[in-house]
């Protein structure tokens, strides 16, 4: 690989980290926003995530409601659109909501202005697992009490009205459990009178509950700003636009670095030459020189290295060893071996003659 691609491989994970570190900066848990599911702050709802969890519930945050969600969460109505729809359809097909938001669209209506102070669940309480509860603190009664919905924490308004401050109702196959406030939910009152046995009551009835608390703090109007499953969908907003903008620039530098620059250039070729062809030009440039001797080394060389390598000597042994290595070799002349390897070529004679004992000398060995 070469030194390029490892330094553009290199620049490519550090935008990524850096786009990663810019779109989803850190966020001190104490201070995030009121209700967030993360926030260990007076106002969030960490505390009920870790109560949750330790009654064996499994809690997802975020998201949108799926199908093996038994108890949806909904601290602040933040939908619009298609994630509403969505909820409602949700909760019709069985699903239970827990709603916190009395001005929410799947929660019964309540006067904000006709509140009637509430204590315990009282033994008039429709609802048989909030019965046993004592006070809850943060709950105002808001809801009217109608036939078609059960009530408890209930409470006498201004007007003599009845009013709840936990409604529970059927819509479709599902229910919706709505409280008056989520205050009792928050880390600052979940610990005080029966706020947590609220809590658990309504959120996790049971063993096993898959429960899904969704954002408060996050507005949809659209099922896709949840994202899709992806990497790149499960980044922020800011993310998708930083890694949408690095692959528009990685297009433009490969559109710019492949344009060729000018008219192509036509280069000619060498020609090619047949081995033959090369053979003879070499011969014709040796009897041109006319150096006898010369030719006669470069015979001897050629020859030296298959011998060499047959023998066991190397690829280059020296001629002396060769000559001592092929007398000692079974079959071979003493007198061919001197005249083939050792005898001086002062003339084409003695080229010619030279190549001749070579000849034999390569057959007598390779016999």
């Amino acid at each position: 690989m070469s030194r390029r691609a490892v330094l553009a491989g290199g620049a490519v994970v550090l935008a990524l980290a850096a786009i990663l570190l810019l779109s989803s900066p850190s966020q001190d848990p104490y201070d995030r926003p009121a209700l967030d599911p993360r926030g260990t702050g007076p106002e969030g709802t960490a505390a009920l995530v870790a109560l949750l969890r330790a009654e064996g519930a499994t809690v997802r945050i975020g998201g949108l409601p799926r199908d093996d969600d038994d108890v949806v969460v909904q601290l602040r109505d933040t939908l619009g659109g298609d994630p509403a729809e969505d909820l409602e359809a949700w909760v019709e097909d069985g699903g239970l909501l827990v709603v916190t938001d009395q001005g929410a669209a799947l929660a019964p209506g309540g006067d904000l202005l006709l509140q009637a102070e509430v204590r315990d669940a009282g033994p008039d309480c429709e609802v048989d697992a909030l019965r046993d509860l004592g006070p809850v603190q943060g709950l105002a009664g808001v809801f009217p009490l109608t036939g078609s919905s059960s009530s408890c924490f209930v409470g006498t308004g201004l007007g003599g009205e009845r009013l709840a401050a936990v409604d529970v109702r059927r819509v479709g196959s599902g229910l919706v459990a709505a409280t008056s406030d989520p205050a009792p939910l928050t880390n600052a009152a979940l610990d005080q009178g029966d706020d947590a046995g609220l809590a658990v009551a309504l959120v996790a009835p049971g063993d096993d509950v898959q429960v899904r608390v969704l954002d408060p703090n996050r507005f949809l109007t659209d099922a896709d700003d949840v994202g899709d499953g992806s990497v790149l969908g499960a980044l922020p907003a800011r993310g998708e636009q930083a890694v949408s903008q690095l692959v528009v620039a990685f297009l433009v530098w490969a559109l710019v670095s492949g344009r060729r620059l000018g008219r192509p250039v036509v280069e000619e070729l060498p020609v090619p030459l047949p081995a033959s062809d090369l053979v003879l030009a070499s011969g014709r440039l040796l009897d041109r020189n006319g150096d006898a001797a010369d030719a006669a080394e470069r015979l001897r060389r050629r020859s030296r290295r298959d011998l060499g390598t047959t023998l066991g000597l190397g690829p280059d042994p020296r001629p002396e060893e060769l000559a001592d290595a092929l007398r000692a070799h079974a079959g071979v002349d003493p007198d061919l071996v001197r005249r083939a390897l050792l005898d001086p070529v002062v003339d084409e004679a003695g080229l010619v003659a030279t190549a001749t004992h070579l000849d034999h000398l390569r057959r007598d060995v390779h016999r």
